[in-house]
């Protein structure tokens, strides 16, 4: 059993992850954004930013932070271990590339259109896994993936065998966004049918369906089920924090716990031009950071019956289990 995880500054044991949010961005866009020459982003700015990301969660007890942005989002290794040494805060950072629609396929697309996107990609995640981004640089510790609305295209098929095949040969796990909550079991199925350990698989943004049944179709293939957008209501899929924390209860409450993880998905910073928000969505975002399960969440489901050591096993336990 592996009992370390590559992190930006190295490897650690997993007993000193600690605290851990599984999905958080210190920084994201989308494909395209570094062509807009007229922004771009100083990194002195982005380290100021992500250390102070730190220090409010730090503030909560957080003690690591995976970040998911994909190669293709704006993924900047180096930076983020210029944060980590500055802090001595454990950041967990992916490789991999996000569903087709988000990210930027057309490259892949074409080599698996002549029949070499597989052995490509392969070589690409398993040698930043093994050896490190650029073969110098620090190593990811889990494989990003991703599909779209109710469908699994064939360039995100193509990417989901890659991930299970490294996962399957480095022990590193693989979460999977979903858009709006769906094609979950079909992502599950597909990956460990491909030889993946559903133990090491996550499902991310599963709060944004809320179907019961749906949930346990997951569930019931050993998956783990991230709810991580409490604080982004109302679009994209999202319900209201209100409904998602009924349905993470209710999940609990049907002896689900074990398979549990929580974060929100917030993106500190916006690579490129930073977006104008209209106002409907900057009212919907209005409680959208990296705090708000501390500040809102995990105190309404106090109340409502969410022990101590409940909240330690979603935020500490789980998240451990799955990086062993």
């Amino acid at each position: 059993m592996n009992k370390t995880v590559n992190t930006a500054l190295g490897p650690i044991s997993v007993e000193a992850m600690g605290k851990t949010l599984v999905h958080e961005h210190f920084w994201f866009t989308y494909a395209g954004w570094y062509g807009n020459t007229l922004y771009v982003n100083d990194r002195k700015e982005m380290v100021k930013i992500g250390v102070d990301l730190v220090e409010r969660v730090r503030a909560f007890g957080v003690n690591t932070i995976c970040d998911p942005t994909g190669l293709d989002c704006g993924r900047m290794p180096d930076v983020l271990k210029e944060i980590a040494d500055i802090t001595g805060f454990n950041i967990i950072f992916s490789t991999g590339y996000s569903y087709e629609a988000e990210g930027g396929a057309a490259y892949f697309r074409w080599k698996n259109a002549i029949g070499q996107g597989y052995d490509e990609l392969f070589e690409l995640y398993m040698t930043e896994i093994t050896e490190g981004v650029g073969r110098t640089g620090p190593k990811p510790g889990f494989i990003k993936v991703g599909t779209s609305l109710n469908k699994i295209t064939p360039y995100e098929e193509m990417n989901l065998r890659v991930a299970a095949h490294v996962s399957r040969e480095t022990g590193v796990p693989i979460a999977s966004h979903t858009e709006e909550g769906t094609m979950g079991p079909d992502i599950a199925k597909f990956l460990i049918s491909e030889g993946a350990d559903p133990k090491k698989i996550v499902l991310y943004h599963m709060c944004g369906n809320s179907d019961v049944k749906y949930h346990k179709r997951c569930l019931s293939q050993g998956v783990w089920s991230s709810f991580d957008r409490f604080g982004v209501q109302g679009f994209v899929g999202c319900p209201m924090d209100e409904d998602r924390s009924t349905m993470f209860m209710g999940l609990i409450g049907t002896g689900y716990i074990d398979q549990l993880l929580m974060s929100q998905d917030m993106v500190n910073l916006w690579l490129g031009k930073p977006p104008a928000w209209p106002q409907p969505m900057i009212d919907s975002l209005a409680n959208w950071s990296s705090t708000h399960i501390f500040e809102r969440i995990i105190p309404a489901m106090q109340s409502a019956g969410l022990t101590d050591a409940q909240v330690d096993k979603i935020l500490i336990e789980n998240p451990k289990k799955l990086f062993s």
